[in-house]
């Protein structure tokens, strides 16, 4: 019987992984796994004006587990320079914020942005970086 290990030279990893290359040895262990599109709760009450005037479709935003004295699953959504933008359902919390207490990286993208009856909406796609 002959080994299925194969010895591989010194210095192979070396040049594969050098300067210029456009070689990632870890990409066949990473894939994104889609979640879900929803819909953030609060958007006119705990957004900043500034924040959503600044905020496009295609932005990336970013989900934060903040607990509070009467909700202790909050998820909050925000921009990449921390401005809340609002928060996510009370059927979605739990499960987002134990993804987030899990160590897991959420990616979040926002999908649409507007207004409905005079108050703003932002819908945005979670995506999980899994390894």
């Amino acid at each position: 019987m002959s080994s299925d290990i194969i010895p591989v030279p010194a210095g192979t990893i070396e040049i594969a992984t050098a300067k210029g290359k456009d070689v990632d040895l870890l990409k066949p262990l990473k894939k994104d796994v889609y979640l879900k599109d929803l819909y953030l709760y609060n958007v006119g009450k705990r957004a900043d004006a500034a924040a959503l005037a600044s905020l496009r479709e295609g932005d990336e935003v970013s989900l934060r587990h903040e607990k509070a004295l009467y909700d202790e699953f909050m998820t909050i959504c925000c921009t990449n320079s921390g401005l809340p933008l609002g928060e996510v359902g009370e059927f979605d919390e739990e499960i987002f914020s134990r993804i987030l207490d899990a160590g897991k990286e959420l990616y979040c993208k926002v999908v649409r942005k507007g207004m409905a009856h005079d108050e703003p909406f932002v819908r945005i796609s979670v995506t999980m970086k899994d390894y």
